[in-house]
């Protein structure tokens, strides 16, 4: 496995917060770079704009069906898209794939919510000094809305569908800040509603499906 730096993200160079212990990972420019974290395989590819042609296909990921949850921010897109047995995460800038993933689905109770990771993901993969941060997980069924609250405060509703929640947001990078520049990038916690009205709040570290 390729060894992975850590440290704050620069200009040039794209920045992945991925779920795990190891949640800064650099990622260079047109380098795919395969990344294991507590049994989730991310296969990831960074490059600026202007070194991906407009017209390049999206992953088979993207096509292979609608996106279930899907949000856009600027020129920046994520995408995940549910199939039998996982999730399939794209991210693109101005139409151009620069990260993709897939994770496993697991089983969850009715009236409970997973997280992916225990930690923010982001990158400035698109190299103009902004964060592009998300955090994605799962929820039962009974579960009609589920907002996140970062280790810095900002509350971020999410989108929710079929058993998927999406967290999706920019956020300004800070080298003097923790998390590699990403300052949003730490625990959070997530706040579940169920049919019935009540609220259920529980950290990503007790309910995130990879360490």
């Amino acid at each position: 496995m390729n060894e992975m730096n850590r440290g704050p993200a620069q200009p040039g160079t794209a920045q992945q917060s991925l779920p795990g212990r190891a949640s800064q990972a650099l990622l260079v420019a047109s380098l795919g770079v395969a990344v294991a974290f507590g049994g989730v395989a991310l296969a990831a590819q960074a490059a600026s704009a202007d070194e991906i042609p407009a017209s390049t296909p999206p992953s088979s990921a993207s096509t292979s069906a609608a996106p279930t949850v899907e949000a856009t921010h600027d020129a920046w897109t994520i995408a995940v898209s549910k199939s039998a047995d996982g999730v399939e995460i794209t991210q693109t800038v101005d139409g151009a794939v620069a990260v993709s993933g897939h994770a496993d689905l697991v089983d969850v109770a009715p009236g409970d919510v997973t997280s992916l990771g225990p930690w923010v993901a982001g990158s400035d993969f698109d190299f103009v000094g902004v964060g592009r941060l998300n955090a994605v997980g799962q929820a039962g069924d009974d579960v009609t809305a589920v907002t996140i609250t970062t280790s810095t405060g900002r509350v971020v509703e999410t989108q929710l569908k079929d058993g998927i929640w999406l967290a999706a947001w920019n956020g300004d990078l800070d080298t003097e800040a923790g998390g590699g520049g990403l300052p949003d990038s730490g625990v959070f916690t997530i706040t579940s509603v169920t049919a019935d009205g009540a609220e259920h709040t529980v950290t990503s570290v007790d309910v995130a499906t990879t360490d």
